[in-house]
C-alpha cells in the first residue's frame, strides 16, 4: 500500500522518475501521488494536435511546449483517465495552459488586443458546436475542436456548466489585463474576486468528472458543502501559483499576486506577504480536508444512492490529485525555475501565438 507524500508503488519506473520533484517544492501536498499509465501515449496526441491547429509552428515553440510535460501534469491530475478521456482533457489543459502563457506577455497587457481575441472565443463557446463561426486564428480553431469532442463525452448539462465555466475565465483574463494597465491597487478581497476566476482550477475540476466517468447531480453541485469544497480547491491553487510565480511577478512589474496585493494594500514587508500567503495555502488545504471528512454524512441527508455516493467518492478522491497536480506543475513548468523567472522575457515565442495577422500588427503598435 502507498503511504502518505509517497508514490504509487504500482506505477512505471518511468513515470516515477519524471514525478521525482526537479527542485524543492514550497508545498507538500499530504496526498499519495499516482499518475495515469497512458501519459506517453496521450503526449505524443498532444504535441500532434497543437501542430495539426497551429497552436505551435516554430521548432523553438514546439520544444518549448514538448518541455512542459503537459500530459504528465494531467496524467497526475487525472490518474485514472485513458485513452480518448486522456487525450481530451490533456487538450483542454494544454489549451489552457497555453492561452495563460499568452497573457503573460504583451498581450496580458493590452486591454483592447485581449479583449478582442476573448471576444471571438467567447462567440465560439455560445455558438453551435456543429456550426462554429469562422474562425481567425489557431486558439479558436482548438476551441471548436474541444467544444465538439468534449459535447461527444458528456451530457448537454454537464457541458454548458463547463463552457460557462470557461467564460468566466476567458473575462477574467481580460479584466487582468485592463487591470495592468491601469494599474489601480486592489484590496485583497478584490483580488480574491478576480483570481478565483483568472485560474483554471475551475476548469480543471470540471474535467474531474470527465476523469471519474461521472457527472455529479445537481443537488450536490448546488450544495454548500460542495461549493465550499470547490472553493478552497479553487483558492489553494491560485494561492500556489502566486507564490510560485512571485519572481516572475516582481520582475515583469506585474501586480496580479497576492503577495504583492498584500504588500501594498497593507504595507505588510515581503517576507511576511509571502508567509501569510504560504499560511492561507494550508489553511485551505486544512479546510478542504474538513469539509471532505464531512461528506459522508451529507449524502446520506441528501439521500443518494449507493451509485451517486461511490461517484461523489470517486470524484473526491480525484480533487485530492488536483492539489497535487498544480504543484507539480509548478515544479515542471519551465516558466517557473528560478533560473528563468527573474530574467525578463522579451518576444516570447507564445506572445503572438492565437493572434491573427491583423490583430498581431495592433499588437505591434
Amino acid at each position: 500500500m502507498a503511504k502518505e507524500d509517497g508514490m504509487d508503488p504500482q506505477l512505471n519506473p518511468i513515470l516515477l522518475e519524471r514525478t521525482a520533484p526537479v527542485r524543492p517544492g514550497v508545498f507538500r501536498i499530504p496526498f499519495t501521488r499516482r499518475v495515469s499509465p497512458d501519459v506517453d501515449r496521450a503526449a505524443t496526441h498532444h504535441a500532434a494536435w497543437l501542430l495539426e491547429h497551429g497552436m505551435v509552428r516554430s521548432p523553438r515553440a514546439i520544444e518549448g511546449i514538448a518541455s512542459w510535460d503537459i500530459a504528465l501534469v494531467c496524467g497526475v491530475v487525472l490518474p485514472h483517465l485513458r485513452g480518448a478521456d486522456l487525450r481530451l482533457c490533456t487538450d483542454w489543459m494544454g489549451w489552457a495552459i497555453i492561452f495563460d502563457d499568452l497573457f503573460d506577455g504583451a498581450v496580458g497587457s493590452n486591454p483592447r488586443t485581449a479583449a478582442e481575441v476573448i471576444e471571438n472565443l467567447a462567440d465560439i463557446v455560445h455558438g453551435d458546436p456543429e456550426n462554429p463561426p469562422h474562425v481567425n486564428h489557431p486558439a479558436e480553431s482548438a476551441l471548436v475542436d474541444l467544444i465538439r469532442r468534449t459535447g461527444q463525452r458528456m451530457s448537454a448539462m454537464w457541458c454548458n456548466r463547463m463552457f460557462n465555466n470557461t467564460l468566466d475565465w476567458l473575462t477574467a483574463m481580460s479584466n487582468e489585463a485592463t487591470q495592468r494597465r491601469v494599474r489601480r491597487v486592489w484590496t485583497f478581497d478584490e483580488y480574491m474576486i478576480q483570481r478565483r476566476n483568472n485560474v483554471w482550477a475551475r476548469g480543471a475540476l470540471d474535467l474531474v468528472e470527465i476523469g471519474t466517468g461521472y457527472e455529479l447531480p445537481d443537488v450536490i453541485h448546488n450544495s454548500w458543502e460542495f461549493d465550499s469544497l470547490r472553493t478552497r480547491t479553487v483558492d489553494g491553487c491560485a494561492w500556489m501559483n502566486d507564490i510560485y510565480s512571485l519572481p516572475k511577478d516582481i520582475t515583469r512589474n506585474d501586480p496580479s499576486n497576492a503577495v504583492l496585493v498584500l504588500e501594498q494594500e497593507r504595507s505588510m514587508p515581503r517576507a511576511d506577504a509571502t508567509r501569510h500567503v504560504v499560511d492561507l495555502t494550508y489553511g485551505a488545504l486544512a479546510e478542504y480536508r474538513k469539509i471532505k471528512a464531512s461528506l459522508p454524512a451529507l449524502f446520506g441527508h441528501l439521500g443518494l444512492s449507493a451509485a451517486e455516493r461511490e461517484g461523489c467518492l470517486r470524484w473526491m478522491a480525484a480533487v485530492d490529485q488536483l492539489w497535487i497536480g498544480a504543484n507539480d506543475f509548478h515544479l515542471y513548468h519551465p516558466r517557473y525555475r528560478p533560473e528563468t523567472m527573474t530574467k525578463p522575457v522579451k518576444d516570447d515565442f507564445l506572445d503572438d501565438l492565437h493572434l491573427a495577422p491583423e490583430q498581431a500588427r495592433r499588437h505591434t503598435l
